[in-house]
């Protein structure tokens, strides 16, 4: 966010596109992973289910296939005696 943010929202480009065109400003991008941020007090973050591996991964996370294939990794890795959260979230949809 500080390395990026003020270069994204001040470039002229950008700030045509959006005023004036069909897309989304890039400091979007940049606000919602930052609430991820609270995530590096976490050992390891497990998404199960997600439709594509490679974009978790990319993100610095594990994708497994379903919740028991998480918790089991969760604790192979930590321990039966693990702290785990499980935060489930809609799916997401295209609203047009």
């Amino acid at each position: 966010m500080r390395e990026y943010a003020e270069q994204f929202a001040a470039r002229i480009d950008y700030i045509t596109k959006y005023r004036f065109g069909y897309v989304f400003h890039p400091v979007y991008s940049i606000l919602a992973l930052n609430p991820l941020k609270r995530l590096r007090h976490v050992g390891q973050v497990f998404v199960a289910g997600a439709q594509d591996p490679q974009l978790v991964k990319h993100l610095g996370f594990v994708w497994t296939r379903t919740i028991e294939e998480a918790i089991d990794k969760a604790q192979t890795i930590h321990g039966k005696d693990a702290v785990i959260a499980c935060v489930q979230y809609p799916m997401m949809v295209n609203r047009q």
